[in-house]
């Protein structure tokens, strides 16, 4: 019985020191992610702006 007590606060210790590293591993996870999102948006903006802007050119010539 005492040592179940003993696992038990020491696995809650764990909990408790993992518990940070988690959040930051999700938190940069996510960050990483709309940064991702971010830049293929843009990327694609450009790439359609550029497709007008040759578009426009080619019309005016």
């Amino acid at each position: 019985m005492l040592r179940l007590a003993c696992c038990a606060t020491t696995f809650s210790k764990v909990e408790v020191y993992q518990f940070p590293s988690f959040y930051l591993y999700f938190s940069i996870n996510l960050t990483s992610l709309f940064l991702r999102s971010l830049f293929v948006f843009c990327s694609s903006f450009v790439r359609l702006s550029y497709k007008l802007s040759i578009s426009f050119s080619q019309i005016n010539h």
